[in-house]
């Protein structure tokens, strides 16, 4: 198989961002890296069709260039938009969508301006804790998850992402003091309990007394064996099996490395996973399809079980839900329309049918219409 690589650049706002896409006959996959200013910011890697022709090959790469191409071109462009606008909302919707898609400075540049017109904004607050993290501003992470916290205490995600600031910063104690707010909030939590596995093991490694060391290493894990009974995925059991045979050997650095790689891999599945639903939504979220739509359901609800008092994701959760159910009427609607083209036996579908259509459209409306704060 031949190799074939595409390269492009964009130059806005003061930055380069650089497009390169190859595929590798290896692992019979197309390989698209985004890179702003010179440092990787996002890799999306997709198969290849199996025997694949060196033609099709070459459409696949260069499509997979292109499509990335334009995204980043219409991101940049609906940013100039969002700031023009001066709307905090549109502003943390496009900054959580950089966030995802690995830009962390343009999302931060975003979630600041959310707080200087909304200081009191608990999601911008949350959400920028994440992206300072990203660069190493863990200083600033601390600011800004402490203050997401200050305003709604009660929710899980929050005091976790709080104590990952802590954990980031060497604070381990106040780290495991937030991942436990987190657990008594949400006994179900399995991230909470995975990360207060890590805090305990960070914490024997800094302990001198090695009565001390011993009861952080006990708690790692009972932490990691509860947070690997709600995991499912595999791979995650099995680097957990690796950890406790460390923690349980004496091995506390090999442990924390083990811990920290797992960590890192499951928050990149993670971020891009959300980033191909917010894309979707952040173009057009009428046009999304019924799969992104029930996905994005499905994601929400998994959210809102971490944390059932969090009003934004069940108000976001009840949108979605009537955007579905517009899709559903809509295809009831056609098979409607089918019915009086092939019959005219069916006396009251029309009748029928014109409600529907009414219906419909008032659906449409209330779905389009933003849930959100006052």
């Amino acid at each position: 198989m031949e190799t074939y690589r595409f390269s492009s650049k964009v130059n806005q706002r003061e930055r380069e961002y650089l497009i390169q896409t190859a595929n590798d006959a290896e692992s019979q996959s197309v390989s698209t890296s985004v890179y702003v200013d010179g440092v990787r910011s996002e890799v999306v890697v997709s198969p290849l069709p199996m025997e694949a022709s060196d033609d099709t090959v070459m459409s696949l790469v260069k499509h997979a260039h292109g499509d990335k191409r334009s995204e980043i071109e219409t991101l940049l462009c609906v940013f100039n938009e969002t700031v023009s606008l001066g709307d905090a909302s549109a502003m943390y919707s496009l900054g959580t969508t950089f966030f995802c898609k690995g830009l962390s400075s343009e999302a931060i540049e975003l979630l600041e301006a959310v707080i200087r017109i909304e200081p009191d904004h608990d999601q911008a607050l949350n959400q920028l804790s994440l992206s300072y993290l990203v660069v190493d501003r863990t200083n600033d992470a601390v600011s800004a998850a402490t203050a997401a916290v200050r305003l709604k205490p009660g929710y899980a995600d929050y005091r976790n992402n709080l104590g990952d600031a802590f954990l980031a910063t060497g604070q381990s104690v106040k780290a495991i003091a937030e991942f436990q707010e987190a657990i008594s909030i949400n006994m179900y939590y399995a991230d909470a309990y995975f990360n207060l596995s890590l805090a305990h093991t960070q914490h024997a490694i800094d302990s001198s007394d090695r009565h001390n060391s011993d009861q952080a290493v006990a708690r790692a894990l009972d932490c990691l064996q509860k947070a690997s009974l709600l995991y499912s995925n595999q791979i995650e059991a099995n680097i957990f099996e690796k950890a406790q045979e460390a923690l349980t050997n004496g091995d506390l650095p090999w442990a924390l490395k083990l811990l920290k790689n797992s960590k890192t891999a499951t928050l990149e599945r993670k971020r891009q996973e959300q980033a191909l639903l917010s894309m979707k939504f952040l173009l057009d979220p009428m046009n999304a399809t019924e799969e992104t739509l029930s996905k994005r359901i499905r994601y929400l609800s998994t959210e809102l079980d971490k944390n059932p008092g969090y009003p934004d994701l069940q108000a976001e959760l009840g949108q979605r839900h009537l955007e579905h159910a517009c899709l559903i009427w809509q295809k009831g609607i056609e098979c409607l329309q089918k019915v009086t083209k092939l019959s005219g036996s069916f006396t009251d579908v029309a009748t029928v049918l014109d409600k529907a259509v009414q219906l419909h459209e008032l659906m449409k409306r209330a779905a389009k219409t933003s849930v959100g704060k006052d």
